[in-house]
């Protein structure tokens, strides 16, 4: 189900270029935690834990798998943060869209989050237009 759209390696390094430099999100990233969304029309749900050294585990019904990803340091003048996913290992099961996504697999999104922080919405381009959400906060990284 997720999101996915490929891009040239050169478009992941000019986007993100204050995170190039550090290989890993500000340390008080506010995606930095576990959200949750629940598709109730698929029975289905998809978790992303987000870990601060840039690495993010997510389950998307069968399929469990590993990324690596890089986000705007802060958001852009619309509210968007620019997430950039590569697919590091999967299960090579099926998501919650009965779609198998391979390893090597990139996806660029843009991610805004509600007025709480609690809740963001994950968009193909810096437009409320399709976005997918929202998903929840679980949980924040522990200090």
């Amino acid at each position: 189900m997720r999101l996915r759209r490929q891009v040239p390696s050169a478009v992941l390094l000019i986007a993100v270029s204050c995170i190039v430099l550090a290989d890993s999100p500000r340390a008080d990233h506010p995606i930095i935690g576990t959200w949750t969304l629940t598709l109730p029309i698929l029975s289905c749900s998809e978790t992303y834990r987000f870990r601060s050294n840039g690495m993010v585990h997510t389950t998307s019904g069968d399929e469990v798998g590993e990324s690596i990803y890089v986000i705007s340091c802060y958001p852009s003048a619309k509210q968007f943060y620019k997430w950039v996913d590569t697919i590091t290992k999967t299960n090579g099961k099926r998501d919650c869209a009965g779609q198998m996504v391979p390893v090597g697999d990139q996806a660029t999104n843009f991610i805004r989050f509600d007025e709480t922080g609690d809740r963001i919405f994950v968009c193909q381009s810096e437009s409320n237009d399709s976005c997918l959400g929202p998903l929840r906060r679980v949980s924040r990284p522990s200090a």
